[in-house]
């Protein structure tokens, strides 16, 4: 039986649980599941204080055993300080000491897939202006890129059966269902904040998005369009230079390589470029490793810092949990999935978020049309449960 079938009983039980599944062969047909379970009190941290004692407890954890843990954007407060942006009412860091701990295997059909073709267009004129205005900063020479996004509120539905269509459908490499007594997570993402296993630190960046096609031969011709697109390809190695400076911070010198450079990953409803970087770390402090790279390039843009600051000055709704991470950590290892592709419930209110790179070359239309094709897998979804209820 797979693990997530025994959710619904710790919903019974337990006040905090966290399910984890990472697919990691070429397929992504077979993801390795942990479920983590308890009753005690979460831990909500909102200090640096708090946020040192935190890691430093996981340096007395044996090896092999991971907790979970979640980190939001409003982290940006601690690592960015004197950035300012709207700030949400979830905590910098989430986790719990779980009290059980199971591990299982999930295999999906291996053709098994659902394709969500975007049949309308997002109209926001709001965010148009404000991408064309990005635009012209740009060009002016203030930054280079940006990441903009906006929420979309989602309809109460029902939050298994949302994680069975993640696992049974998409493609992504990360499917989660995470509980901190009244916040939860569930998702699906195609890209890792960072990775961190026998010393080895792994970043993959994905940027540059083209829809699904509808045919395998338009899906083809797609993909073909995206790998030849200049903006595109400009956007991605921004990125990819941005991810190897980040690793560069806490990696032995002269390790930083791109493994995988501008290859096309399909998923659920939009084709990316999906590179991978990687180097040997210079130190064990988890900490300090997601410091070097936290927020990802991919969620906020180039030069990291003033994209914060735009950011801070153009989106008029908190972040909350988006573009921060969510996954699993040990006392020298960590694997952390980027928030993307997910839906955030405070209380009895659920929604979804993405987001668009801004580049000098940007068609602020197309990019107002792509932040909602990567929303799209998310709310279909949610659109399917709630109407099944």
């Amino acid at each position: 039986m797979p693990l997530c079938d025994l959710i619904p009983s710790l919903l019974e039980g337990h006040d905090n649980f966290a399910y984890f599944c990472k697919f990691d062969d070429v397929n992504k047909t077979e993801g390795k599941e942990t479920l983590f379970s308890s009753n005690g009190k979460p831990e909500m941290m909102n200090s640096q204080e708090e946020i040192n004692r935190f890691f430093q407890t996981l340096k007395g954890l044996d090896d092999g055993i991971d907790i979970p843990v979640a980190i939001t954007f409003d982290f940006v407060s601690e690592n960015f300080p004197g950035v300012k942006f709207l700030r949400s009412e979830w905590p910098l860091i989430m986790s719990f000491i779980p009290e059980k701990i199971e591990k299982g295997t999930y295999k999906r059909i291996a053709k098994k897939e659902r394709k969500i073709v975007a049949r309308e267009n997002l109209e926001d004129r709001k965010l148009t202006e404000i991408i064309a205005q990005l635009r012209e900063r740009i060009r002016n020479g203030e930054f280079l890129q940006v990441v903009i996004s906006r929420d979309f509120q989602l309809p109460a539905f029902d939050p298994i059966r949302c994680l069975r269509e993640f696992l049974e459908f998409d493609r992504s490499v990360y499917v989660y269902y995470y509980r901190f007594g009244r916040f939860q997570i569930i998702g699906s993402s195609p890209e890792n904040l960072v990775t961190m296993k026998d010393g080895r630190i792994t970043v993959d960046p994905i940027a540059g998005t083209v829809r699904r096609g509808v045919t395998i031969q338009e899906d083809e011709l797609l993909g073909k369009t995206l790998i030849n697109d200049s903006k595109e390809l400009c956007e991605h190695r921004m990125l990819v230079d941005l991810a190897r400076n980040d690793l560069a911070r806490v990696s032995i010198p002269g390790t930083v390589k791109v493994e995988k450079n501008m290859e096309i990953g399909k998923f659920g409803n939009v084709q990316h470029l999906v590179s991978r970087v990687s180097s040997d770390s210079a130190t064990d402090d988890l900490l300090e490793v997601i410091r070097s790279v936290f927020p990802a390039g991919t969620v906020s843009g180039a030069p990291k810092r003033r994209s914060l600051e735009i950011i801070g000055m153009f989106e008029d709704t908190p972040r909350g949990p988006y573009s921060g991470s969510i996954g699993i950590v040990g006392r020298n290892r960590m694997d952390l999935a980027l928030l993307i592709r997910s839906v955030y419930c405070s209380g009895n209110e659920y929604y979804t978020r993405s987001g668009a790179g801004i580049v000098c070359s940007s068609v602020p239309e197309k990019e107002v049309q792509e932040i909602f094709t990567k929303s799209l897998n998310v709310m279909e979804v949610a659109r399917i449960e709630s109407f099944n209820d």
